[in-house]
């Protein structure tokens, strides 16, 4: 994984210029809070290259030693809120994955569902095609529109992808045009203006370098204004992961120390395409 910098002069989700104060993160990189949104940003911008190193052993914020490859059943369980539910109990269709890792969420999807997943990473996707065989493998979005045409998909999960992108806007209307009139987009993020974000400031744990900007509901639906696809709905995962502990609670008292997880650190939008 490595970094690419550029620094950064407006939000990069309104395009406002006016911003207050400045948050030093926790890893040490500096960013702005745009007046107009809400929207936190990175001054300058940290562009993450996914490369194979990518998927495997990491070190976690709190210092835990993960194995990527071996969190499917932990992240199903505690990471994609209601958003699995959600699929497995509406009329099967097509779904497309963006952002799609090691294919963790398609593969708690039913059978009975058209499965595609896109990513950047030819690591994650041929992991994908040892997994999980039938699902359609992409790594070009705008050959994917050409070759299916608008309107193909009914759900498209984009779930903790925008945050690390220096154009979310090009995404979002390129998801508009593959999506289906009345279809759904779940996208996940971060949440700058949570109660544990307004908090712990630099200190929150997902102000990180990798993060080019942390959302807002506001900076969402700026975001989504101008591509025909309108919020339904919010959810807050938290009360039923195993975040909700004696211990998370406890550690929300010191903001000297990195933030633990918490509600509404993090948010998911259901988001529909105007018919």
């Amino acid at each position: 994984m490595t970094n690419l910098e550029k620094k950064i002069k407006q939000c990069p989700i309104c395009n406002d210029i006016s911003k207050t104060k400045i948050l030093e993160c926790w890893q040490g990189n500096e960013h702005a809070v745009c007046l107009n949104c809400g929207v936190w940003y990175q001054i300058k911008h940290n562009e993450v290259e996914y490369d194979s190193t990518y998927w495997g052993e990491v070190v976690d914020p709190d210092g835990i030693k993960r194995d990527l490859t071996k969190e499917r059943e932990d992240k199903v369980k505690n990471w994609y809120g209601e958003t699995i539910n959600y699929v497995n109990s509406s009329k099967p269709g097509k779904i497309l994955d963006i952002g799609a890792g090691l294919g963790f969420f398609l593969s708690a999807i039913s059978k009975h569902w058209e499965q595609h997943a896109f990513d950047i990473s030819e690591e994650a996707l041929s992991i994908i095609k040892e997994t999980l065989p039938s699902v359609y493998r992409h790594n070009d979005l705008d050959n994917l529109l050409e070759r299916l045409g608008e309107g193909y998909f009914d759900v498209i999960m984009c779930y903790h992808v925008v945050e690390h992108l220096s154009d979310p806007k090009a995404l979002i209307k390129l998801i508009s045009k593959l999506l289906k009139p009345g279809g759904t987009l779940m996208l996940g993020a971060p949440n700058a203006e949570s109660y544990v974000a307004r908090r712990f400031k630099g200190n929150f744990r997902l102000l990180s370098d990798s993060h080019l900007y942390l959302p807002t509901k506001r900076g969402l639906e700026i975001l989504l204004e101008k591509s025909k696809l309108e919020i339904i709905s919010m959810e807050y995962p938290f009360f039923k992961t195993k975040y909700f502990t004696l211990n998370n609670l406890m550690r929300m008292y010191d903001t000297s120390k990195l933030s633990p997880p918490f509600y509404g650190s993090v948010m998911t939008a259901y988001i529909r395409k105007k018919i």
